[in-house]
């Protein structure tokens, strides 16, 4: 019949004589009696609870994302190592991205058939949409974290350094379009 909601500043679980306490510092507890609606709120420095088995056991199989990532490198479950590949995704899809940005932007945005924005803007959402598809592949099973990261990531990277090479090359050959020809000297 009654209702109790605790808030504290610092929590813990700890196992004393094979019982699970969970020790909260610096809160407070507000109790309300659902019968007649009194209220009461009380605050405290250290609180101790027994926790039933199950309770502790949830509590300690915190979700990957919760995790920071010495944590996730230090346990390597398929779980972990699906957040993993999302963690590391988003860093080196950004960088992709940048290469394939510096690929685009190499003409001029301001013409009028110009589709790069347009592109651009595709490739970021197909891209994405990869990233989060192979956390849940390496979280099945299908793929292993290494592979995963390698086939998309690597792939990203060689399509966005060949737009480089190839912008670079047809710049250079607006440049100067003698110096790519031989040009045969009679004898």
């Amino acid at each position: 019949q009654k209702e109790a909601v605790v808030a504290a500043n610092n929590g813990r679980i700890e196992t004393r004589d094979g019982e699970q306490w969970l020790l909260l510092e610096h809160g407070q507890r507000n109790d309300i009696d659902a019968r007649t609606g009194e209220k009461s709120v009380a605050a405290f420095e250290r609180y101790e609870i027994l926790v039933s088995e199950n309770a502790a056991r949830t509590a300690q199989n915190v979700a990957p994302k919760v995790k920071n990532t010495f944590e996730l490198l230090r346990s390597p479950t398929q779980a972990n190592q699906s957040e993993l590949v999302w963690r590391f995704g988003m860093t080196l899809g950004a960088g992709n991205l940048l290469l394939l940005g510096v690929g685009l932007a190499a003409r001029n945005p301001r013409r009028p058939s110009n589709w790069n924005m347009l592109f651009a803007l595709l490739a970021f959402v197909v891209y994405f949409n990869l990233i989060n598809l192979s956390q849940a592949w390496v979280a099945s099973g299908k793929y292993s974290m290494g592979s995963a990261l390698l086939v998309l990531h690597g792939v990203a990277f060689l399509l966005a350094t060949s737009l480089i090479g190839w912008r670079d090359h047809a710049s250079s050959m607006r440049l100067n379009p003698w110096a790519h020809r031989r040009v045969a000297v009679g004898a």
